[in-house]
């Protein structure tokens, strides 16, 4: 019995958090972004610098998916963008999280 095969679009909701999450919440180093979720993903081991092909080639088809859907972008200097849609829903979700929590 093997891992079932991971496909490009399960590590666009994991690129999406990470880009959120980054410093200033909208983009990061496209080397950086990988290895977060690659970590994340449990395609790469924490402490591993090696990342294997087959794991770069199903993050950048990921990454192709989401700059085909808009979700983001990817600069000629290697930096990850979210879109600006993508980050409007970040911070309709965070107010949407915080009126919840005022009235609980």
């Amino acid at each position: 019995m093997g891992k079932a095969k991971t496909q490009p679009s399960d590590l666009a909701s994991p690129i999406i958090e990470t880009l959120r999450s980054s410093e200033n919440g909208k983009s990061m180093d496209l080397k950086e972004l990988r290895k977060s979720v690659l970590i994340a993903a449990n395609l790469l081991s924490d402490g591993s610098e090696d990342i294997d092909k087959s794991s770069k080639k199903l993050f950048k088809e990921a990454v192709k998916f989401l700059e085909k859907d808009e979700k983001i972008s990817l600069n000629a200097d290697g930096v990850v963008k979210l879109s600006k849609t993508e980050r409007s829903k970040t911070t309709t979700e965070t107010k949407k999280e915080s009126e919840i929590d005022e009235d609980s």
